[in-house]
C-alpha cells in the first residue's frame, strides 16, 4: 500500500514540477518574441532610413568621380574641410548603418532560433505533462482489491 501511495505522490510532484517548467517556459518564449518584436521595430525603423543612405551613398561616388575627373575644385572650393576627410566621414555613416541593419538582422535570427527551441521545448514539456495527467487518471481509475486472507469460500 505504501507503494502506490508513494507513486501517487510522485505523479503528484512530477505533474507540479512540470506545471511549473511550462510557466517558466512560455514565460521565456514571451520574453524572447518581446524581444523579436523589438528587434524589428528597429530594423523597421533602419529600412525606413535606407533612401537616406543610397543618395549620401551616390553622392559620395558622385564627388568621388568629380576629383577623378579632375573636376573636384568646381564643387568644394575653397572650403575649411578637406574633401577627402569630408568624404570619408559620409562613407563611415554609411558603413557604421550597413553595420547596425547586419547586427539587428543576426539579432533577428538568432532571436527567431531561440523561439523555435523555446517552442520545442514547450512540445515536449506538454507531452510529458499530458504523459503524468493520463497516468494519474489510470491511476485513479484502478480498482483496489482488498480480501481478507482468511476467508475461502
Amino acid at each position: 500500500m505504501y507503494e502506490v501511495r508513494s507513486n501517487n505522490i510522485d505523479l503528484v510532484d512530477d505533474e507540479l514540477l512540470l506545471r511549473q517548467k511550462l510557466a517558466d517556459s512560455e514565460k521565456t518564449l514571451d520574453e524572447l518574441e518581446d524581444s523579436l518584436a523589438d528587434v524589428e521595430a528597429q530594423l523597421e525603423e533602419l529600412t525606413g532610413r535606407k533612401q537616406q543612405f543610397i543618395v549620401l551613398d551616390q553622392v559620395c561616388s558622385s564627388l568621388e568621380l568629380l576629383d577623378e575627373v579632375g573636376a573636384a575644385h568646381l564643387f568644394w572650393e575653397d572650403r575649411d574641410c578637406a574633401p577627402p576627410e569630408q568624404l570619408e566621414r559620409a562613407r563611415a555613416v554609411i558603413e557604421e548603418y550597413n553595420e547596425s541593419i547586419v547586427r539587428a538582422d543576426d539579432e533577428r535570427m538568432s532571436l527567431i532560433g531561440k523561439i523555435s527551441a523555446q517552442n520545442l521545448t514547450l512540445d515536449s514539456l506538454h507531452y510529458e505533462l499530458t504523459e503524468v495527467i493520463e497516468q494519474e487518471e489510470q491511476r485513479r481509475a484502478e480498482w483496489l482489491v482488498e480480501r481478507d486472507s482468511d476467508e475461502l469460500p
